[in-house]
């Protein structure tokens, strides 16, 4: 079994998280803490993964979580979202839970949150943010994407009956419904997507 140990750092805000998964696509794995599980929810998935060892056995992860954590000092840093070293267990419970801390509890929030650090800058909005970045060409949605497709599907609502004609386009649009799901009641391997339905006329 190999267990990975990796970096992960938010393209958006910069902030970084050191772990460990068995997940055998550790750059689509989000991670597991706390605090970088939040972050994500709330500034999304962009993040650029690093792995830093494959390791085949929990002591050999351990040594190496445990070099990284040091040389990087994740629990103390406000650049990283880690709130214990990386040795390869879970949290603990009871009065060693890092909750319980009053340290991680800072981290968090107060002072010593990453937002907090008079180096942070916030990369969502203004001159920093991604798009006004040189070269940032934004992404072509709708009519003008090379995927585009102009057909008119019939979706009727299984309660009302009501029916609408439009392309997967409008009808994603106006319910803000995931493409994916439309996709499949088109193809028959879905009966509904919020209550509505493929219909032939």
């Amino acid at each position: 079994m190999t267990i990975y140990l990796y970096k992960k750092t938010h393209n958006i805000t910069g902030l970084k998280y050191l772990g460990k998964t068995i997940n055998p696509n550790p750059h689509k794995y989000k991670g597991s803490g706390t605090v970088w599980m939040r972050h994500i929810k709330k500034h999304g998935y962009d993040v650029t993964t690093e792995i830093l060892k494959e390791c085949t056995s929990k002591k050999e992860l351990k040594k190496w979580g445990l070099y990284y954590s040091e040389l990087w000092d994740v629990v103390e840093s406000s650049g990283w979202a880690n709130l214990t070293s990386e040795e390869g267990q879970g949290f603990s419970s009871g009065k060693h839970h890092p909750f319980r801390n009053s340290d991680t509890l800072n981290k968090i929030s107060g002072n010593n949150n990453y937002q907090s650090n008079p180096s942070y800058v916030c990369k969502t909005t203004g001159l920093s943010h991604y798009s006004k970045q040189p070269g940032y060409k934004p992404k072509i949605v709708g009519e003008k994407h090379h995927n585009y497709d102009p057909t008119l599907y019939c979706f009727q609502h299984t309660i009302t009956g009501e029916k609408l004609h439009l392309t997967k386009h409008e009808f994603r649009n106006r319910f803000n419904l995931n493409t994916g799901n439309i996709a499949q009641v088109l193809q028959g391997t879905r009966k509904t997507v919020a209550k509505w339905k493929y219909c032939i006329t």
